[in-house]
């Protein structure tokens, strides 16, 4: 009897092992990182070309946009650390992604209408649209063309431990940089 418990042991062994190897793995898009995060979004490893506003981001790439809680997740399962000129997000998986301080570009009126149209501080501040909406204290929608994006300002900022969330506007035609998202 415990020679055949044996065999039977062994048998059970090696299908699991063949199984194992046997499993699909999932397939990740060109052009994206699993980090191996809980709600299974996938992040573009390079910024989309240029600077949108929120109105032009939402348009143009709906919801391929992270969202707030996208963004939060990222932060939240991820160890990161300032590279020099951005921040590196190590998953859960030991994958990474690396998001740079691109800048960003604002129209100004008055003194320093001649910056408009250029990057500002690019390698120490960094922007990004998400698709969602600001929301005032009661939960309801602030206003119809502002949103949230996930901002920092050199590496100083997010020493705390979480990069802020801040509030822009799109009438005052500030343009961020946009990572995508695919999700599983």
């Amino acid at each position: 009897m415990f020679n055949t418990m044996k065999k039977m042991l062994i048998t059970l062994l090696c299908a699991m092992c063949v199984c194992g190897l046997n499993a699909k793995k999932v397939k990740v898009p060109a052009g994206y990182v699993d980090l191996g995060l809980p709600s299974g979004t996938l992040w573009a490893v390079q910024n989309e070309e240029g600077y949108l506003t929120f109105d032009e981001a939402v348009e143009q790439f709906g919801a391929a946009l992270p969202t707030e809680e996208q963004f939060r997740e990222l932060v939240k399962e991820s160890k990161w650390s300032w590279n020099g000129s951005g921040y590196t997000f190590v998953g859960p998986n030991g994958e990474s992604l690396i998001i740079p301080a691109a800048g960003n570009i604002a129209d100004y009126n008055g003194r320093k209408a001649h910056l408009n149209g250029t990057v500002e501080h690019e390698g120490d501040w960094g922007r990004y649209w998400s698709s969602s909406l600001r929301k005032g204290k009661d939960g309801t929608i602030a206003e119809p063309h502002e949103g949230l994006c996930l901002s920092f300002e050199g590496h100083n900022e997010i020493d705390d431990g979480f990069p802020l969330m801040r509030v822009s506007s799109n009438r005052t035609n500030k343009k961020y940089s946009i990572r995508l998202i695919y999700v599983k």
